[in-house]
């Protein structure tokens, strides 16, 4: 066997000897929680970055949607909402006397949203049961919304009877 053939197989067994005991430490990361494993295995300076502050809630429970939009992050309450509706990757807060984009999905705010307070309508829109101030019946379907603004917000025969429910309405 050469000096080289000889050299080659010492560095596959060095590569195999590395890639093995990585294999061994990945198995143990794996397998533990990963900042205790962190912990336990490494100065703490060196993964300080990596860990959470241990006083903060994942989820901070709100009344108000932050709004950003060019130049400024607004406020909304949401008792000042009249209705919702999804519009691409945006929702429309409409208010009394304007509307305001909002990037973040219907889903996502209705989640947040007080149930009490507000309804899915249609599969794109929302509305603050407060401000309802009628429903029309078209031959027989109700499947509109006033609001106190004027504004009209179609409802879906799909939404109508957990509308009805909730005001207290036999369908």
């Amino acid at each position: 066997m050469s000096l080289y053939e000889s050299n080659k197989n010492k560095l596959g067994e060095n590569m195999l000897q590395n890639f093995n005991y990585l294999s061994e430490e990945c198995h143990q990361f794996n397998e533990s929680n990963s900042l205790e494993y962190l912990d336990k295995n490494y100065e703490d300076s060196k993964i300080s970055h990596l860990k959470k502050p241990e006083n903060t809630s994942s989820k901070i429970s709100a009344n108000f949607i932050a709004a950003k939009s060019v130049g400024k992050i607004e406020i909304i309450h949401f008792e000042d909402i009249l209705w919702l509706h999804a519009s691409s990757n945006y929702i429309e807060v409409h208010l009394e006397d304007r509307v305001v984009l909002h990037r973040e999905s219907l889903i996502s705010l209705e989640e947040r949203l007080p149930s009490n307070h507000f309804i899915r309508v249609h599969r794109s829109s929302i509305v603050n049961l407060q401000k309802i101030k009628h429903i029309n019946s078209e031959s027989g379907r109700y499947n509109l919304i006033h609001l106190e603004n004027d504004d009209e917000v179609k409802l879906s025969q799909a939404y109508r009877d957990n509308l009805f429910q909730h005001l207290g309405i036999e369908g």
